[in-house]
């Protein structure tokens, strides 16, 4: 969630039931977050217990023929929970494309091949700049709370993980196959990566310069909640991985109403004063609902002038790639944005023990049990190695938040002075559900065989 938020307390291993307001205390962003965590924990842990992994009341995501489809099939409406998350789909013409974000050039049916078809489940932070219908206008230019909504998307693949076909025998034990198909690994891997943080090390003689001194401490000015976020997915073997960072959560946004070829792009409102505001050398993330849907990174490019007095910035491609084009209602359908990330990647910045840019315009993670990256103001991460005979696989939005706070001129993260304890990503957390195989003979679906899980209530 990229909000602007103080930090994210919420821990379901602490085990509480409630927050407790007290009279004449302050009250914070996070206390009341957490609360709304703390019910949602207990409510979809309730629901998976009782109706397991998956499975609905009625015949809601059920895959079906429709008459006049051709390399499609329709997705039939009504409900389903997938780790206790409640699914909803009110179309009853919803067809597989047909569903937002669907990108034919990745997920096309192929004809004259077998397909597994699964449900695929996550949450997304969406604020006045994703619906307008957050913000009331009788507050001006006011800005207020956010909304988390429960994303879901039918997606297909037409061979196995790895790269072995589909079975095409309906009498298959499709169960069994799904258990030994190594599915559940691909869809979330047990090594996404594991970070480290600290903004204090322990004494030490060490002489390695990658080793923060005694005295260091977190010397920012304001408290701080870092979001590191992976760009590009991959592995930092193959040096595909990338990350980026943001000192405000990825909270700093600017929603556009134009961006043309030579890289010129439109603010609908200039930034909340000079910490919320975009300067040259900004890295910035173009973004819309297609890139949020699908769970994708938008393209990266650096700013290279600004002009408060139009409103306008220039952008330079961080690739060869151009930036994306969009027609002129767009702007406001698919509410495309630039998000600001608060890293220098230029020549001259990556020196010592600063990561390294990549390709992409985001910054190389590299693996170490030494391996210190400096973010800024004394905070530093490291990126540590799987455990032997494995490999991290890294996906595009996983993220960690680093709390910093300058009144105890450190970070809060779990662990001992100079001795951080490596923490797996806080998120995205992607559930997924099994629907079914589908044969497809010609341009039409000629068979299928369903995974989906009807509750007898």
């Amino acid at each position: 969630m990229k909000g602007d938020f103080s930090r994210d307390t919420f821990n379901p291993l602490r085990h509480f039931s409630r927050v407790l307001a007290q009279q004449g205390r302050l009250q914070l962003d996070a206390d009341s977050n957490e609360q709304s965590a703390i019910l949602l924990h207990y409510l979809r842990t309730l629901a998976r217990d009782l109706i397991g992994p998956y499975g609905g009341p009625d015949a809601g995501f059920s895959i079906g023929v429709g008459a006049g489809l051709k390399l499609d099939f329709l997705i039939l409406a009504g409900r389903y929970y997938v780790d206790g998350i409640l699914c909803e789909n009110e179309r009853t013409d919803l067809t597989y494309a047909t569903q937002a974000a669907y990108r034919a050039d990745r997920d096309a049916i192929k004809a004259g091949e077998t397909h597994f078809v699964y449900l695929d489940v996550w949450e997304r932070h969406v604020s006045s700049l994703d619906d307008d219908a957050i913000h009331d206008v009788a507050l001006g230019r006011a800005d207020t709370m956010t909304r988390a909504q429960v994303m879901w998307q039918v997606r297909v693949a037409a061979r196995t993980p790895d790269d072995k076909p589909l079975p095409i025998d309906q009498a298959t034990d499709w169960n069994d196959w799904l258990n030994k198909s190594g599915w559940p690994d691909k869809w979330q891997s047990p090594n996404r990566g594991q970070l480290k943080a600290m903004a204090r090390a322990a004494v030490t003689n060490d002489p390695n310069p990658c080793i923060l001194s005694p005295d260091a401490r977190f010397r920012g000015l304001e408290n701080q909640l870092y979001r590191v976020e992976i760009h590009s997915g991959g592995t930092a073997a193959a040096k595909t991985a990338t990350f980026k960072w943001s000192r405000d959560n990825g909270s700093v946004v600017f929603a556009l109403t134009a961006l043309d070829g030579a890289g010129k792009a439109t603010l609908a409102e200039w930034g909340r004063g000079d910490c919320a505001s975009l300067t040259r050398d900004d890295w910035v993330e173009v973004v819309d609902d297609d890139v949020a849907l699908r769970g994708e990174a938008g393209p990266l490019a650096v700013v290279t002038s600004v002009q408060p007095d139009d409103g306008t910035v220039m952008l330079q491609a961080a690739s060869a790639k151009p930036l994306p084009a969009y027609a002129s209602g767009d702007y406001a359908t698919k509410h495309v944005q630039l998000r600001r990330w608060d890293y220098k990647n230029k020549p001259g910045t990556s020196g010592g023990n600063r990561p390294k840019p990549a390709d992409d315009g985001a910054l190389l993670i590299e693996e170490g049990d030494s391996k210190w990256l400096a973010l800024e103001d004394g905070v530093q991460v490291l990126f540590t190695p799987a455990p032997a005979g494995a490999e991290n696989e890294y996906r595009t939005g996983d993220y960690w938040l680093i709390p910093a706070r300058t009144a105890a001129g450190d970070i809060e993260w779990p662990g001992m002075m100079g001795n951080p304890q490596a923490q797996g990503p806080r998120g995205v957390e992607h559930h997924y559900a099994p629907l079914g195989i589908i044969g497809v003979k010609a341009a039409e679906v000629g068979w299928m065989a369903s995974f989906r899980k009807t509750l007898n209530l």
